[in-house]
């Protein structure tokens, strides 16, 4: 599984992220609510392995998750073992990208559905 731990600033109204897989958009969040400022989200994406995901994090305002500090994980786990895929604090700027392959032998997809 992939999971997102995100750490919002006091402005979650300025941040969002999108998801990306072979099939197109997976997931996303167009931005978070002023009562979630100072929280803690996380959500886990079940994904297929052997295929290539792009995830970015925006901050429209362009000072990442600064004040407080704020900061995101995205990590990959696989049989009890933890890897992390993207790391960002503080004032990553506007932007915070990665691309990332699931380890394993891909299965055939079926993008129709």
């Amino acid at each position: 599984a992939v999971e997102l731990l995100l750490f919002l600033d006091n402005f979650p109204n300025e941040n969002s992220w999108e998801l990306w897989g072979p099939c197109g958009l997976v997931d996303s969040v167009g931005s978070y609510g002023l009562a979630q400022r100072d929280s803690r989200v996380q959500v886990t994406f079940r994904l297929d392995v052997g295929h290539t995901y792009n995830f970015t994090l925006l901050d429209s305002f362009g000072d990442g998750l600064c004040c407080p500090p704020g900061r995101v994980v995205l990590s990959f786990t696989q049989d009890g073992e933890s890897t992390t895929l993207l790391r960002v604090a503080d004032n990553f700027g506007r932007e915070a990208f990665t691309e990332f392959t699931l380890p394993g032998t891909p299965a055939p997809l079926d993008c129709s559905a």
